[in-house]
């Protein structure tokens, strides 16, 4: 797996815990601020040891419909951007090392249905199960001093999706289980109510975009 499919696995999991950590915020009305930002740690371990997983962190900025993901790895510091539009279904993935970015439909990250069925909490629903998967409700459980409801979502072919959510309904803690990857995500800080410029979800001239091309399985995985 190269450097840039992990990347790409988990911004594509940060997407869809910044639509989960959103939904208290579109329930105030147009004339306030109704921007989220949060800070998160990821881990992705493929069967390693512990040495070797890798470690990211990060910041989001969300205003419905659009998400800002800034993301680096701990150890190189590579930075990486990922620009999210839910009306008009589009990725754009950003290297500012490079000035290069990649272009994708949106239902590149969605294979899985993770997008669909964690967006219905944006409108105050819980999250849906998809058809053939199940739903495991495994009641409360502490992630350090915060108490949360604890779900799992089962595949079919074994994936598993665990989602830790506080009394607000805000993502704490997810775990993505295939096959021999592992990931981790950490919610920090969740600051409400903000006003987030809109040129925070658009990118400069200087970039050079290329569109994904079908076969490109190894650039942009699905997760």
């Amino acid at each position: 797996m190269t450097n840039t499919s992990v990347t790409i696995r988990l911004l594509a999991l940060a997407g869809l815990l910044a639509t989960l950590l959103c939904g208290a915020a579109l329930a105030l009305s147009a004339e306030k601020a109704h921007g989220t930002r949060a800070e998160f740690t990821a881990k992705l371990d493929m069967g390693g040891d512990e040495d070797n997983a890798l470690k990211f962190s990060g910041d989001l900025a969300w205003d419905e419909p659009k998400l800002r993901v800034d993301f680096s790895d701990e150890a190189t510091k590579e930075a990486n951007v990922l620009l999210v539009d839910f009306t008009a279904r589009t990725a754009v993935l950003l290297y500012p090392d490079t000035l290069n970015g990649v272009r994708s439909d949106l239902a590149r990250f969605d294979k899985s249905g993770h997008l669909t069925r964690l967006r219905d909490m944006l409108s105050g629903k819980p999250p849906q199960t998809p058809e053939g998967w199940t739903k495991k409700d495994l009641g409360s459980e502490k992630i350090g001093k915060v108490k949360c409801t604890h779900v799992r979502f089962t595949s079919p072919e074994g994936q598993s999706v665990d989602v830790w959510s506080n009394s607000k309904n805000q993502p704490v803690r997810m775990i993505l289980n295939k096959k021999s990857i592992t990931i981790t995500l950490d919610v920090t800080k969740i600051t409400e109510q903000q006003t987030i410029p809109a040129d925070t979800f658009t990118y400069g001239k200087e970039y050079t975009i290329s569109e994904y091309k079908s076969g490109e399985d190894q650039r942009l995985p699905s997760l």
